[in-house]
């Protein structure tokens, strides 16, 4: 188990990475200058030019209070037709990419609904902890005085460095809410430090000092860690930082900010649209955002992104994939048969996609014997399918939600991460995900029911491609159990 939290940690701050790199290289030239001249301009001067986070939506009112939004309508730039080869290639090794220059996006709409926030108290509440946070707080607050003064734009972190401000996270985590007005502060105030666009940044536990309180605040709890988290969801455009926050929301008050995480994503996906190809940040957080808490309410959002961007089909196949109760499963199928993707590069992703969604939507299994019987799999999808419907199983890189139950099933428990496959990286789109063995882990009763697939759909395919594939895929699982 602790190879596997480990793993997962990884992958989180190299999520993290990526996109904070990405961001900190894209907007580290925005001034505003209609603000000099008054008081304060000295404030603004002395964060501007640091290693911003994405820009902030803007701010609503506290969470206890009603919640609502105006901010400007803005009509979307129409982008660049995307080079389909371009598009699609993929390359086998994962790297960071770092984005130059400023974003060309307008405020966003976004409507707020009145949420019960005020009347939240969750259970756990920390009540009358003792006040520990001397140390702590004068580590953060060394932090925040060297950052105002550009002193970790260059720097160096030590090993003794990395270990002071990890066991200052520790320390805030044990304070409990007594740190929590102080973290709130920190947060409002000042722009990121990233940890791990430094030279040793690796050895801090965190990949910026926002994620690393956002997760005190997580393991704090009791809703005035909750109300500071919900502050901060309305406030940022960070696919990174919504889907952690998201992640600690969801553990203290499952389904009390539903709606507002879907406004948080939606806001943060048109900000990509509209930005420059060069420059757009890695979105997949917020696809895994929408696949773990959705419902039939996001599958317009998914395929609206899909149909402007292009380049984020991988992830909108997937979410439609994973969404609880398999109501992704019509729009898969739609996007299988769809007559203006034959021919097309990876027009048999959704058949690959619909393939690994059968082994936890038996529907999924269905529409593709279907489709199978009517003549509709082009000649190039049985390998892919043969490959899914074996345990194959393409997910998304990071994985922010993983061990989180949906609907159907409860999460991984054996402490094994399914074994690694193959990793796809499409810098056109800058888009990652994986292939991974999941029938590794998967129950006599699973195995059971894709061998009866497969068996179903050898009985109405005579393509030689296909009927070979479909045979070594069963001859696969039977090894999987023997």
């Amino acid at each position: 188990m602790a190879n596997l939290n480990s793993g997962r940690q990884l992958k989180s701050r190299l999520g993290a990475r990526t996109m904070r790199l990405s961001a900190q290289a894209s907007r580290r030239r925005r001034y505003l200058p209609f603000f000099l001249g008054i008081l304060a301009v000295g404030i603004f001067l002395a964060f501007a030019g640091r290693n911003p986070r994405p820009p902030a939506r803007p701010a609503l009112d506290p969470p206890d209070a009603n919640v609502s939004e105006q901010a400007a309508s803005v009509a979307r730039q129409p982008l660049d037709p995307p080079d389909a080869n371009a598009l699609e290639q993929e390359a086998e090794v994962l790297e960071d990419v770092v984005s130059s220059g400023t974003y060309a996006a307008e405020e966003l709409d976004s409507s707020r609904a009145d949420l019960p926030s005020a009347a939240f108290q969750p259970e756990g509440k920390r009540e009358g902890l003792a006040a520990k946070t001397d140390v702590s707080t004068d580590l953060l607050g060394q932090i925040v005085a060297e950052w105002s003064q550009e002193q970790w734009t260059e720097r160096a972190i030590t090993l003794e460095d990395a270990t002071e401000i990890n066991q200052m996270f520790q320390q805030l985590s044990e304070d409990g809410i007594a740190a929590v007005p102080r973290i709130r502060d920190v947060l409002r105030g000042m722009e990121d430090v990233y940890f791990d666009g430094l030279i040793g940044g690796e050895s801090v536990d965190h990949g910026s000092l926002r994620l690393g309180l956002f997760d005190v605040l997580g393991r704090i709890g009791g809703s005035e860690a909750v109300e500071v988290l919900f502050e901060q969801l309305q406030t940022t455009l960070d696919p990174v930082e919504i889907a952690v926050l998201a992640r600690d929301l969801e553990a203290e008050a499952p389904g009390v900010y539903r709606d507002e995480l879907f406004n948080a994503a939606r806001d943060a996906l048109k900000w990509q649209e509209q930005a420059p190809r060069e420059e757009r940040i890695d979105v997949g957080p917020l696809f895994e955002l929408f696949q773990t808490y959705g419902d039939d309410d996001v599958v317009p959002d998914l395929e609206e992104a899909m149909a402007t961007m292009a380049g984020w089909k991988q992830y909108g196949l997937l979410a439609l994939a994973g969404l609880p109760q398999g109501i992704g499963i019509p729009s898969l199928v739609a996007h299988a048969v769809d007559p203006s993707r034959r021919g097309k590069p990876r027009s048999e992703l959704p058949f690959q996609v619909l393939a690994q969604a059968s082994a936890q939507h038996p529907e999924a299994g269905d529409a593709l014997f279907d489709l199978a019987q009517s003549g509709q799999i082009p000649d190039d999808a049985w390998g892919l399918i043969a490959d899914a419907v074996q345990g194959k199983e393409l997910r998304f890189f990071y994985q922010y939600f993983d061990g989180i139950p949906s609907e159907e099933s409860a999460p991984d428990v054996s402490g094994d991460e399914a074994p690694l496959v193959r990793s796809y990286y499409v810098e056109h789109s800058n888009v990652r995900y994986e292939q991974r063995l999941a029938s590794a882990n998967w129950s006599d009763d699973q195995i059971h029911q894709q061998l009866m697939l497969v068996d179903d759909l050898l009985a109405v395919t005579s393509n030689p491609s296909a009927v070979k594939a479909l045979k070594d895929a069963r001859a696969s699982l039977l090894g999987d159990h023997d």
